[in-house]
C-alpha cells in the first residue's frame, strides 16, 4: 500500500475549492428566508411573491460574494499552515492536527459567520421594506455592547438611505455580534419636526415597547429605557 509521507503547500491547490457550486444554492436559500422574514415583519401588505423575488435577488448576489471570499480565505490559511509545518519539518499528522484545531476551521468560527450573515440578511430585509415604503433616510442607533465604529455610525445622524455609514456598511451589522439597529424615515414628513421622534409608517424598532415610547413625542436625542426589552436607546 502506498502511504504518503510528505505534503507540500502546492497540494492545497488540488483540493476542490469551488464552494459556490457546492454550497451556494443552500446558503442563498437560507439568507433569502431570513431576508423575507425581516421584510414581511416590517411590510406585511406587499405580495409574498414580490418579496421573495427581492429576497432571492439579494441573497444570490450576496452569497456568491460571501462564499467566494470565505473559500479564498480558507485556502490561504490552509496553505500557510502547511507551509509553516513543512518548514519546521512537521509530519503530515501534526500538520493535519493543526488544520483541524485552527480557529478559522472551527465550529465556533462557522457559527459566528452564520450569525453574522443572518444578521445581514435581516438588516437588508428591513432596509428593503423601508425602500418599498418610500423611506429616503436612515439613522444608526447603538444597542448592547457598543463598538467604537458603531458609535461613529451613530454620530452621523440621519443620512440618505442609499448612503453608507462610516463603517462602510449600508445597514446593520457593522461587526460580528453587533446588536445595533437602523431606523428609517421619509425626510419630507419630518421637515421642521427634528425635535419630534414620532414614527411614521415603518417601525423604528422591532420591540413594541420601544415603538410605544418613541410614539410619545419624545424629543430627539432623549435617552429612553424600555421596560419590555430592557434596552436603552436614543430617540
Amino acid at each position: 500500500m502506498d502511504i504518503r509521507q510528505k505534503i507540500d503547500a502546492s497540494d492545497i491547490d488540488g483540493f476542490d475549492w469551488n464552494w459556490l457550486d457546492k454550497y451556494g444554492d443552500e446558503i442563498a436559500e437560507e439568507l433569502s428566508e431570513a431576508f423575507t422574514t425581516s421584510f414581511v415583519s416590517e411590510l406585511p401588505s406587499l405580495p409574498n411573491e414580490t418579496v421573495q423575488d427581492i429576497a432571492s435577488e439579494w441573497a444570490r448576489e450576496h452569497s456568491s460574494d460571501m462564499v467566494t471570499k470565505v473559500a479564498e480565505t480558507s485556502k490561504t490559511r490552509m496553505r500557510q499552515i502547511v507551509s509553516d509545518g513543512v518548514r519546521r519539518g512537521e509530519s503530515i499528522g501534526d500538520i493535519t492536527g493543526k488544520i483541524r484545531t485552527d480557529y478559522l476551521f472551527s465550529d465556533k468560527k462557522a457559527r459566528m459567520i452564520a450569525r453574522t450573515e443572518t444578521a445581514k440578511a435581516l438588516g437588508q430585509g428591513q432596509k428593503g421594506a423601508a425602500i418599498a415604503q418610500g423611506r429616503d433616510e436612515k439613522r444608526w442607533t447603538t444597542s448592547g455592547d457598543v463598538d467604537d465604529i458603531c458609535l461613529e455610525n451613530e454620530s452621523v445622524g440621519w443620512i440618505g438611505i442609499s448612503d453608507v455609514f462610516p463603517s462602510g456598511e449600508d445597514t446593520v451589522p457593522a461587526h460580528p455580534n453587533c446588536r445595533c439597529v437602523v431606523r428609517y424615515r421619509t425626510k419630507e414628513l419630518h421637515s421642521g419636526l427634528e425635535g419630534d421622534a414620532v414614527t411614521v409608517g415603518i417601525s423604528e424598532f422591532r420591540c413594541k415597547g420601544c415603538n410605544a415610547l418613541l410614539g410619545k413625542n419624545v424629543h430627539e436625542g432623549t435617552r429612553i429605557k424600555c421596560r419590555q426589552c430592557k434596552s436603552e436607546r436614543v430617540a
